[in-house]
């Protein structure tokens, strides 16, 4: 596993066609990116930018616990559309959630411990039997995926598990 992966603009995480990453970081990526961005009312707020190389379109995405949880939930989502509509949709049950936040950010983010959450990645990663397709979702992660993180390394916490290892 390949820690150190950055996109081709030094941050980011990609997910298929998509690239997400904090809007501190929106300078780093064409200036295309950053117009669309200035689209967004000032009422909406947001913290995470999700651009679709395929279809160019955006989303802005606000993730309120983005600094305090190494899970950070969604509660809303603007997609800017190419004809420069958009649509938001809000998560209230069973929202989706972010792994790897680290990838989000440069090295240098003051938002969270960066090499605390690589580790906490890499420590849960590692545990085999987790389903990659379901633990993207708040319910299956905290009731299925991380009680058996929990039980692979027998600890009965996120603290615990990051302490002992």
């Amino acid at each position: 596993m390949k820690l150190n992966y950055r996109t081709p603009f030094g941050i980011g995480k990609i997910i298929y066609n998509d690239i997400y990453f904090h809007k501190e970081y929106l300078c780093l990526f064409p200036s295309f990116i950053n117009k669309r961005a200035t689209l967004i009312s000032s009422d909406y707020n947001y913290n995470i930018v999700k651009y679709n190389f395929k279809s160019n379109e955006m989303s802005f995405i606000f993730s309120p616990n983005f600094n305090e949880s190494y899970y950070p939930i969604v509660v809303s989502s603007l997609k800017l559309y190419n004809d420069l509509t958009s649509k938001i949709r809000y998560f209230k049950n069973n929202p989706p959630i972010y792994h790897q936040r680290w990838k989000f950010v440069k090295s240098n983010y003051q938002g969270f411990d960066i090499q605390l959450d690589k580790k906490f990645c890499r420590l849960w990663e590692n545990v085999p039997g987790l389903d990659s397709m379901r633990y993207g979702r708040i319910d299956h992660w905290e009731n299925i995926s991380l009680p058996k993180v929990f039980c692979f390394y027998q600890v009965s916490s996120i603290d615990e598990l990051l302490c002992k290892f």
